[in-house]
């Protein structure tokens, strides 16, 4: 049987040398570079007034209003504290995921060493293309998800992807094995640091995290 990760290589149009210049050209021309993408910042303010836009939460607040007209200020006063209290959890957890997209946007590669031509040679990690053949070296970050190819005690701190605070062990394989799933074994992520060694992979751009690319890592 057909070795997966070469199939892989042929389903995505590379080989172990990478890709040429032209190709990888119209690759990045036709994907766009290899980042997240920019997205306004949003303040504080504006997120905690938007945990009253629901619509549960619209009605209670016209029930206090109700209540408080009629009176009743023990019913007011139980729903305003649900109120309160469900905009400042709502808060919380979308002020800390916004805080975690900054940082991952601060932990991306600055250049990752990529096989063209055949030649090893440093790009800015946001011209990475799908299909490019990467790799690493112990204390590089990963410059975009990737399958891994060949390894030699490979490890990497996914700690800020995945919370674990002890190193990820990783390796690769040959056998049929699940292409569609995430925290993989034999597989880096975008944003990840590789922490001793050395290591190969193949595998895609951090945008498209299981579609087309097949690198080196």
């Amino acid at each position: 049987m057909l070795d997966i990760l070469e199939k892989k290589l042929t389903e995505n149009q590379t080989t172990r040398k990478g890709l040429t210049t032209a190709e990888a050209e119209k690759r990045l021309s036709t994907d766009g570079e290899n980042r997240l993408a920019k997205k306004k910042k949003t303040s504080a303010a504006k997120i905690f007034a938007g945990q009253f836009h629901d619509v549960m939460v619209m009605i209670l607040l016209v029930s206090v209003v109700i209540s408080v007209a009629l009176g009743q200020y023990a019913d007011a006063v139980p729903i305003v504290l649900i109120v309160i209290i469900n905009a400042a959890l709502g808060f919380i957890q979308e002020y800390r995921c916004e805080k975690t997209l900054e940082k991952l946007e601060n932990m991306t590669a600055p250049t990752a060493m990529v096989y063209r031509d055949g030649r090893l040679v440093k790009i800015p990690a946001s011209e990475v293309v799908a299909g490019d053949v990467f790799t690493l070296e112990a204390g590089d970050r990963v410059p975009c998800d990737g399958y891994i190819n060949s390894s030699r005690a490979l490890s990497c701190d996914e700690s800020a992807l995945t919370g674990e605070a002890v190193p990820a062990v990783k390796k690769c394989r040959t056998s049929e094995i699940d292409f569609t799933s995430l925290n993989k074994d034999y597989m880096v992520y975008n944003g990840g640091n590789k922490g001793r060694w050395r290591g190969h992979g193949g595998g895609n751009r951090g945008a498209k995290p299981n579609g087309q690319g097949f690198n080196h890592a």
